[in-house]
């Protein structure tokens, strides 16, 4: 006998029904536009909190960071952290993608202006650490940072 029987070819088995509807319910909740704003901020924090421990030294953290092998040789850490800033664009821009309830999008200035500034800020960043990996790692241009 298998879980399924008596259900129909074609037929949605009760458990997955049940998770669908779930998803349904979630994907129709409101989402308050400040709070996903902050929340995309959020995405943002962990790269600039590094970015103080680094140019503060501040210990013990600033030890630690220094002390793992693959942080020391490769700019990985950097790299990940700031991939953030686009996820917390998408974040911040999703209320902004959602439709109400007369099938008209919203436009909140606070999460478009967010989302921007992310963007601008990780292409900003992301060419000029780019220019710098390729400058000191490709180039081994002497006296590099």
């Amino acid at each position: 006998m298998t879980p399924f029987q008596g259900v129909e070819e074609g037929s949605i088995p009760l458990s997955r029904s049940k998770y669908r509807v779930q998803w349904a319910a979630m994907k129709s909740t409101p989402l308050h536009p400040t709070q996903v704003a902050l929340t995309g901020l959020l995405f943002a924090l962990p790269f600039i909190l590094a970015n103080f421990v680094v140019a503060l030294q501040l210990q013990p953290l600033y030890t630690w960071l220094g002390s793992v092998e693959t942080l020391q040789r490769t700019p990985v850490l950097p790299l990940l952290l700031l991939l953030l800033f686009p996820v917390g664009a998408f974040v911040a821009a999703r209320p902004l993608l959602e439709k109400d309830s007369k099938g008209k999008r919203q436009f909140y200035i606070l999460n478009a202006a967010l989302a921007t500034t992310l963007i601008v800020l990780f292409v900003v960043m992301f060419s000029a650490l780019g220019e710098e990996i390729y400058r000191c790692e490709v180039l081994h241009i002497p006296n590099c940072d």
